[in-house]
């Protein structure tokens, strides 16, 4: 059994969109963080709103897209705040002390906090696209 018979395609189908989505959402998300000077989730909020639509008659899989495309789109926290870990790498040679370790706890948990912030925006916009999705009117001529 190769490596891709052992993908399932309900993982393919929703990894592939929520990368491409997490990786649309990114440039925008850096622009942001630019011209406000702190990170903002809109961007992941909007994308995720668009995908909600995109999946508003298959809303199991859109949540799940949204979602893991939140999580990819919090990738930029890391490189915008990647200066928090300049302390951590500095100190590592000189042992480890409880100012140390508490610093580290500190900044693993502002990014994990950052990430799963990102995850829930890119969950609500979703969900927000799949009611509007639904609620909007019918195409079809009667």
């Amino acid at each position: 059994m190769g490596f891709r018979e052992g993908l399932s395609t309900d993982t393919d189908s929703v990894w592939l969109p929520a990368i491409l989505a997490g990786v649309v959402s990114m440039p925008v998300t850096v622009g942001l963080h630019s011209q406000l000077s702190t990170f903002s989730y809109g961007a992941v909020s909007l994308v995720g709103l668009a995908v909600g639509y995109y999946y508003r008659d298959r809303s199991t899989l859109g949540i799940r897209v949204g979602t893991r495309m939140g999580l990819v789109g919090s990738l930029p926290v890391l490189w915008l705040y990647g200066g928090f870990l300049d302390p951590l790498t500095s100190g590592i040679g000189s042992g480890l002390t409880v100012a140390s370790l508490v610093e580290t706890v500190q900044i693993l948990g502002f990014f994990l906090l950052a990430i799963g912030i990102s995850t829930v925006m890119g969950l609500a916009g979703t969900v927000m696209g799949i009611q509007i999705g639904r609620d909007a009117p019918s195409t079809e001529a009667s």
